[in-house]
């Protein structure tokens, strides 16, 4: 397709996207740094109250609990779904709280702490969909001024975060049950390896930096997978949005490059695709985890497009003529 003013908007919009993806990145990597932390100094009060020389006979560890850390367990479930009622039906059962042997306690925190982190990644990956989705609006929408306007003012614009954005696409993308998933399969990680580090006879900084590690990289692949696959949905789904009442018609655009997938090419060279029938993940992108791809207006007969579009919103054909100019 020929370098279109609309391909070079969207060329400037996703550059600002990219910016912000980094801008997220980098804060979660400040927060999984201090989960990190924090969860190495749990190991080392673990280590300071049953081991000794910085090693853990396995066999303590199968002894009942401190009566006061399981109600203290108990306490910190309850608060959490209090303050996130959405995760509530994560909450374990009071009376299996009390049958936890210290294994099983320590085990039981590393589970909530993966909830606690998945609740704050929601709400910050969530904030950031929610501006994607805002500024891909503004920077398509062809009329109302909005699209001949400068392209550095429109990609420096925050983007409006609502509380209703937040919920749309924590639920209905389902970012919510990708991060519980997410985290419910890293905490199991986490006790398998402390299970299984305690037993090998690990030292306290062994299991301390091996815990570290693994905490940080699964969360980071996750909220990056998160962060690329639904931004890409979002942009697309608000792409549509915006184009839908002048076009019926799409193409698929990929970045052109030695990364893009034989399905995405393929796509690419097919269509044009009905916007009625557009499917994320058959037509549409995403296509797959980490899909980069895009869509891009599709019209076969100009002239007729024109004459709908001047009858369709009571303009000039001069209008007409410069909206379907940044298309072709």
């Amino acid at each position: 397709m020929a370098d279109t003013y609309w391909i070079k908007r969207q060329i400037d919009l996703l550059k600002a996207l990219e910016k912000d993806e980094e801008k997220i990145k980098k804060r979660l990597a400040k927060l999984y740094l201090q989960d990190a932390q924090m969860l190495e100094r749990e190991i080392a009060l673990y280590y300071a109250k049953y081991g000794e020389n910085g090693v853990i006979e396995f066999r303590k560890l199968l002894e009942a609990a401190d009566p006061v850390q399981r109600e203290q367990i108990w306490k910190n479930w309850e608060s959490f779904a209090q303050s996130h009622p959405e995760y509530a039906h994560l909450t374990p059962q009071r009376e299996n709280i009390y049958k936890l042997n210290r294994l099983e306690a320590e085990q039981e925190s590393i589970r909530l702490r993966a909830m606690e982190s998945a609740a704050r990644d929601e709400q910050l990956i969530t904030a950031h969909l929610s501006k994607v989705s805002e500024r891909t609006r503004i920077g398509t929408n062809i009329r109302g001024g909005a699209f001949h306007k400068g392209l550095a003012e429109i990609a420096s614009r925050p983007g409006r975060v609502t509380a209703a954005d937040m919920s749309y696409y924590a639920t209905t993308l389902g970012v919510r049950d990708y991060l519980i998933t997410d985290r419910l399969k890293m905490a199991k990680y986490l006790q398998t390896d402390f299970a299984q580090g305690i037993a090998r006879g690990d030292s306290y900084k062994k299991m301390a930096k091996d815990l570290s590690d693994r905490l940080q990289n699964v969360s980071r692949k996750d909220a990056h997978r998160i962060i690329y696959t639904e931004g890409t949905h979002v942009h697309a789904e608000a792409s549509k949005e915006a184009i839908k009442e002048d076009f019926t018609e799409y193409t698929f655009s990929t970045y052109n490059d030695d990364k893009v997938c034989k399905i995405c090419r393929a796509l690419e060279d097919h269509g044009p695709f009905k916007l009625s029938e557009a499917t994320a993940g058959v037509n549409f992108p995403p296509m797959h985890p980490y899909c980069r791809c895009r869509i891009e207006p599709h019209v076969s007969d100009w002239d007729k497009w024109m004459d709908d579009y001047v009858e369709r919103h009571s303009t000039t054909k001069e209008e007409a003529q410069k909206i379907a100019g940044d298309f072709r």
